[in-house]
């Protein structure tokens, strides 16, 4: 029952009560839609002016919970459904629209003037000339430009092939709106035909591909077809590609294509495999180049995410040699879904975010923007090598076994010694490598059915909260790990209960340990800790310029420390007496600025200073120095927020991290909280600014 109303956010909202015989808790609508409640009941107000305006029944908000409609309401809105096309209600938002420009400049065949743009996007004249700019501002990452002539109308200007990644990275964006029908300015019956040759050059090469990125190729090929563009090939080897399984497919089943556009058409179907179709002479500079930026990126994540990797030469590894397999499908814009990005995004969406933000050093680089699918396979790899507690080997024995082994394998591995830190991971391997695992493990966590002598827990690829209950009440696993003997209690105090009660009893008693377990059991919800749950005034302290507290008069002895130093000594202060760190920790904090320079500033107003665990951490806590003419480092740098993070291990504060992004990473976020007078203001405006997101 699709309802195409004004964004996706409120379509959802209306059809989770529709499909709904109970209630709707605000809360469930927030944790599905990964929203503030304030966001959520702004998208209520949308709705029920739609539902008034089509005279349809409103959605009833009743102590935080949407009521659900009856038979006879639901009736009233499938008959509104036959009568209108409800799609011409949707209005897309300023990224779609901009998404929607490009990518009907690049297809279409016709001249693209304003009014077709008009048609396309549903907004008037003016609107349309302000996305032309947002356009104009998107491409040049590409290095691409706007072009428009009277007879020819608008196109995009540049390298054809940094023209095409572009598309295909926007056209991957828009799936949604395909599905729904939105994108009324493709031509689909000219896309099918298309399609279907595509779909049975699948088959003779026995793979599956996406659906969405076999839309995308097919509404591509008209492009391809006309063959007026001039395809350059630098970094493979054509005579390599030539030689392929899929070049000969390919040329067979689209003979008309220019010799190019074959070749073009044929590192598509390569996808991830295109690193073996490099040029030879070009591996040694090309393998250093990637190693560097292997290296970057690492760097990048433990400065946002304010952790050192233990086994970082093994991480540079693992991302090196994904990155080689996947630069040249950057560079030709060739995307390849990845099913599991929205579970990454949802179950880890703290180290997800992180490395969207870390990953513009490899966007920077080499010229193209990133896709999600493609952050959420790295966000593996960073998720994976988190530090992780040290096991016990007499402990439970588990093996995880994978589809295809290695990244997600390396993540449920990483869950599992988080959600069971007792317990040892003997081995992550593939279904296909797995022989006599009853001879290493004692239980197996597979995302694929398998046949073993040791129970199998079957489980998602990228864990949920589902799959880590299902683990926690796996009767082997109870057993363990100090969960009740529930047979051993009900035989206790069984004589207390009437024989007829029994049953019933026995299992209210099983669902309530399980239960208690469940709410104690903080590992089930990573991430937990957010910057709110420490946010309190004591935590916060007002700097003088020369790095004093405000309303204290500067020491003799003191006369000698830089004002950076001051800032931090006094900053770091709370956390001291608080107990949260010792001295050393703050030692250290001033060694690594010294040493390393301006890598602690998150912008150039905020300092997040902090250091490793073991230099004197005894429990996750964070103190913030509000400096309002601010404080000038070493660095050049001067920063009028001094914010010092005691972190305990490399997970507890990701989520704080995250809220500080949202609410410290402009410079008008932070000349708001610089006005505040007291402490009390300053925790008012940042839990004010975090309900906002």
């Amino acid at each position: 029952m699709a309802i195409g109303y004004l964004n996706e956010r409120t379509q959802k909202i209306i059809n989770m009560v529709l499909t709904r015989s109970s209630t709707l808790s605000i809360q469930e609508i927030t944790g599905e839609l990964s929203v503030s409640e304030r966001t959520v009941y702004n998208e209520l107000d949308k709705a029920n002016n739609w539902l008034r305006m089509k005279k349809l029944p409103e959605l009833q908000n009743v102590r935080g919970k949407l009521q659900p409609f009856t038979e006879e309401e639901k009736a009233q809105f499938d008959s509104v459904m036959q009568q209108e096309q409800l799609q011409d209600d949707y209005i897309f938002t300023p990224t779609e629209r901009t998404q929607i420009i490009v990518c009907q400049m690049i297809v279409c065949e016709e001249p693209v003037y304003v009014e077709d743009l008009m048609n396309s996007c549903l907004v008037s004249r003016n609107t349309i000339f302000t996305d032309l700019q947002s356009v104009i501002s998107r491409i040049h990452a590409y290095q691409l430009g706007l072009g428009y002539e009277k007879k020819r109308g608008y196109w995009i200007d540049g390298d054809p092939i940094r023209i095409r990644a572009i598309f295909f990275l926007y056209f991957n964006m828009m799936e949604h709106l395909l599905a729904s029908g939105k994108l009324n300015f493709l031509r689909m019956d000219e896309i099918k035909p298309y399609l279907k040759l595509l779909e049975d050059i699948e088959r003779e090469l026995g793979v599956n591909y996406v659906r969405g990125d076999m839309v995308a190729l097919a509404a591509m090929l008209p492009v391809m077809k006309r063959g007026d563009e001039k395809l350059y090939f630098s970094d493979v080897s054509v005579e390599k590609i030539k030689d392929s399984k899929e070049y000969n497919v390919v040329r067979r089943y689209f003979s008309e294509l220019e010799d190019t556009e074959q070749i073009y058409l044929t590192l598509h179907f390569l996808g991830g495999r295109l690193v073996s179709y490099s040029r030879e002479e070009a591996d040694k500079a090309e393998n250093e180049s990637i190693l560097e930026i292997a290296k970057n990126l690492v760097a990048e994540f433990e400065r946002r995410a304010c952790v050192i990797f233990e086994q970082k030469e093994d991480l540079i590894k693992n991302l090196y040699q994904h990155i080689t397999s996947s630069i040249y499908r950057y560079r030709f814009g060739i995307q390849i879904g990845n099913t599991m990005a929205e579970d990454i995004k949802r179950e880890y969406l703290y180290i997800f975010d992180t490395v969207r933000a870390a990953v513009q050093v490899l966007e920077q680089q080499i010229g193209l923007q990133i896709s999600d699918s493609e952050v959420a396979y790295l966000a593996l790899h960073f998720g994976a090598n988190l530090e992780n507690a040290k096991q016990d080997e007499h402990e439970l024995r588990i093996l995880v076994v994978c589809m295809n082994g290695v990244a997600t394998g390396n993540m449920i591995s990483h869950e599992l010694k988080r959600i069971l830190p007792r317990a040892k991971v003997v081995g992550v391997v593939s279904v296909s490598d797995m022989v006599n695992p009853h001879n290493i493990c004692d239980i197996i966590i597979a995302s694929a059915k398998v046949k073993a002598l040791v129970p199998v827990i079957i489980v998602n690829p990228i864990l949920n909260d589902f799959d880590r209950k299902n683990i926690l009440r796996h009767p082997l696993i109870r057993s363990r790990y100090g969960f009740v003997d529930l047979d051993a209690l009900f035989k206790a105090v069984r004589k207390y209960v009437y024989t007829e009660k029994h049953t019933e009893f026995k299992h209210e008693l099983e669902k309530f340990f399980i239960r208690q377990r469940e709410e104690k059991q903080s590992l089930l919800n990573p991430n937990v800790w957010q910057l709110t749950d420490f946010l309190t005034e004591d935590r916060i302290i007002f700097l003088e310029r020369d790095g004093t507290k405000r309303g204290e008069m500067r020491s003799d002895h003191d006369e000698n420390i830089p004002r950076w130093r001051r800032a931090l000594y006094n900053t770091s202060s709370i956390l001291v007496e608080r107990g949260s760190i010792n001295d050393n920790y703050v030692e250290c904090i001033i060694k690594r600025l010294i040493e390393a320079g301006p890598y602690m500033f998150v912008t150039d107003d905020l300092v997040l200073a902090h250091a490793k665990p073991e230099n004197g951490v005894n429990h996750l806590d964070f103190s913030i120095g509000i400096a309002p003419e601010g404080i000038l480092f070493e660095c050049e740098k001067r920063a009028r927020i001094v914010f010092c993070l005691a972190v305990e291990d490399q997970q507890k504060h990701i989520g704080i991290l995250r809220d500080i992004r949202k609410v410290l990473a402009k410079t008008t976020q932070i000349d708001e909280l610089v006005k505040a007078k007291t402490a009390y203001q300053v925790c008012e405006i940042i839990r004010c600014s975090l309900k906002d997101k």
